[in-house]
């Protein structure tokens, strides 16, 4: 188009030229000459110019992660500790004790003698020739012997108690007892001790002494053992190879526990008002372990 318009103006200005031009068709010519400069102009300007990017927004779907707690239960093998309660069948097994409600506390420590006859109602020094009431046996689990003056208890074997009881029966009483391993052989949870208000093989009260230096209350109740005090350090306790003074306080209700004449605790049970007293070793770990008990006086509390 452009083309034709260019070569159309060059004819009339070839013409005019040739003809001699006038004013009128001068100005014509020099108008379209402007028109055809102005729209040259434009196309120049139009190819000058970039082509312009377009930006175009597309909405994308986002996923958002929120964090979620789960809760996740993990199950885990459980090993139970070991009982160090244990206590005598009938027969020389031992056997785990029963655990019992906490017994009540009573009064504070006081003299073990506090009310008693000063001479001892009961004395047992072990002499060979007028030991009483003490009978020297022998099974296979299971040894008790007067020698060297002081009554031996041998436990052969382990989880295995043997014990022995006197024939007279006390009431209210404090009694004391000096036992030792002559041979230091005790590990932890043997024990070893008093047997005191003995009514039968099925019923009574035992407090004893561990070679690790804890003590504990047992009563045995239609053959069975509940815990009354359950193995408890003491500093009173001395080490193997030194003798331990073991001391029941039994008044009424209140039962009081001494070791070298230092008290331990006082709790209130009312099984048993009465009966004999005895002695007792229980071995958990050491094959024939050996106690020695002397020295057995019992005082009457009025």
């Amino acid at each position: 188009m452009m083309k034709r318009i260019t070569l159309l103006l060059t004819l009339l200005g070839l013409l005019v030229t040739a003809c001699g031009p006038s004013a009128e068709v001068q100005a014509t010519v020099n108008a379209q000459s402007n028109q055809v400069a102005t729209v040259n102009a434009q196309i120049a300007t139009v190819k000058a110019q970039p082509p312009q990017q377009v930006t175009v927004q597309v909405p994308v779907p986002m996923t958002v992660q929120v964090p979620v707690t789960v809760q996740v239960t993990v199950q885990v093998q459980a090993t139970p500790a070991a009982q160090p309660t244990t206590a005598p069948t009938q027969g020389g097994a031992a056997t785990a004790a029963k655990p019992t409600a906490a017994p009540a506390t009573a009064a504070p420590a006081q003299d073990p003698l506090a009310g008693a006859n000063p001479n001892p109602v009961f004395r047992e020094t072990f002499l060979a020739s007028i030991a009483k009431y003490w009978f020297e046996t022998e099974t296979s689990t299971g040894k008790t012997k007067i020698e060297n003056e002081a009554f031996t208890i041998i436990a052969k074997e382990v989880d295995n108690i043997t014990w022995t009881f006197g024939g007279q029966k006390f009431g209210n009483t404090y009694t004391t007892v000096v036992t030792r391993i002559p041979d230091g052989k005790c590990k932890a949870f043997d024990n070893y001790g008093l047997i005191f208000r003995y009514k039968n093989n099925a019923n009574f009260y035992l407090f004893g002494i561990s070679c690790d230096g804890t003590y504990r209350l047992l009563r045995r109740v239609e053959g069975v053992f509940e815990t009354l005090v359950d193995f408890t350090k003491s500093n009173s306790i001395n080490p193997l190879g030194q003798r331990n003074i073991l001391g029941v306080r039994a008044a009424g209700d209140n039962l009081s526990l001494y070791v070298n004449d230092k008290f331990l605790t006082t709790v209130t049970d009312k099984q048993f008002a009465d009966g004999a007293i005895g002695l007792y070793a229980a071995s958990r770990l050491t094959p024939n372990m050996t106690v020695t008990f002397d020295d057995v006086e019992v005082y009457e509390i009025k």
